[in-house]
This record gives structure tokens, C-alpha cells and sequence, in this order.
């Protein structure tokens, strides 16, 4: 994801000797800074760490585990961190909840085309197997994959509500 303004994580961030950085989230830089681009290179203060702005983004999506560390010293849990610092720096609920629905879609995405894949395939070799059903018989093919889909959603959309309704400030107080 490019910055909307200066810089994103580079390698060099996770060094011991590198300064705790931070990257604001474009809301909370518009509401907090009022877009003023001389917010590079200030420094903001997070549960008394002091971080230095190098960046901006349009929505924090996600950042490495090994940076997790560096970013602050809070032992919350990477998935709740991720979330956590999001939302306190910007990013919207709903993006929030976009961002893990997507990427349980992107696994069903994965496991459905692998899956299919491979049912074809050994549809062949078990055709021998079969009496009065067609080897690729279209509507099993087609009502399997759309149940898994309805259970991906749900198996997705759960986990995105309460990552969506994550409360900044009794997630690090409970750390």
C-alpha cells in the first residue's frame, strides 16, 4: 500500500537501534492534524512510548508480525495489536471488518479452486466406482462450492464484527 504521505515499514525498522515509528491513518491525520503535512518527523506519545510520524495511510491494512514488536512495547496479541492500533489511528470499523472478511474470502478463494481442481481430477480415476451418477455431475459441483461459500462468509463475518468492535482502550488496559 503506498503512503499518502511519506513513508511506509521498511527493514530498516526493525533494528534495535531504530527509533519506534508510527504511521497515522488518514482519518485520524485529517481530524488530529488537520492534513498538515509537517506532520512527518513529529514525534506522538502512546502509552508513554514516543513514536516518530513517518507516515501516512489511506487505510492501515496490516504490518508484519516482526514489526509489531518494534512499533510499541504492549504485549497484546498481534491480531488484537493490529486491530487495536487501526482503529486508534483512524481506520473505520467497517474497513476494519472489510479487511478480515477479505482475507477469509481470499482462503475460501484458494481452498475452492484447489479443491475443485482436484475433484475433477479424481473424478476420472473413480469413474469406475460410480454407478448411475455421472462423474461431473454439474450441480454438485456448483451447490458445494456456494454451500462452502455461505460458510466461509459466516466463518469470516464473526471474527470481523469483533474485530470491528475492538475497544482501544480496555484492549491495552487488559494487557
Amino acid at each position: 500500500m503506498l503512503p499518502v504521505l511519506g513513508r511506509t515499514y521498511t527493514r530498516e525498522d526493525n533494528d534495535p537501534d531504530a527509533p519506534t515509528i508510527a504511521l497515522l491513518g488518514y482519518s485520524f491525520w485529517q481530524s488530529r492534524y488537520s492534513g498538515d503535512p509537517g506532520v512527518l518527523g513529529q514525534t506522538l506519545q502512546v502509552d508513554g512510548v514516543t513514536l516518530e510520524i513517518v507516515g501516512v495511510l489511506r487505510l492501515l491494512v496490516a504490518m508484519a508480525p516482526t514489526q509489531l514488536p518494534r512499533m510499541a512495547e504492549v504485549s497484546l496479541s498481534p491480531v488484537v495489536y493490529l486491530f487495536t492500533l487501526g482503529i486508534s489511528l483512524g481506520a473505520e470499523p467497517k474497513h476494519v471488518k472489510g479487511m478480515v472478511m477479505g482475507q477469509g474470502l481470499i482462503i475460501f478463494a484458494v481452498g475452492a479452486a484447489l479443491g475443485l481442481g482436484l475433484a475433477f481430477a479424481l473424478t476420472r480415476l473413480m469413474s469406475g466406482l460410480l454407478f448411475g451418477v455421472e462423474p461431473v455431475d454439474p450441480l454438485t459441483f456448483a451447490l458445494v462450492p456456494l454451500g462452502l461459500l455461505a460458510v466461509a462468509l459466516l466463518a469470516s463475518y464473526i471474527p470481523a464484527r469483533r474485530a470491528a468492535r475492538v475497544d482501544v482502550m480496555a484492549a491495552l488496559r487488559r494487557e
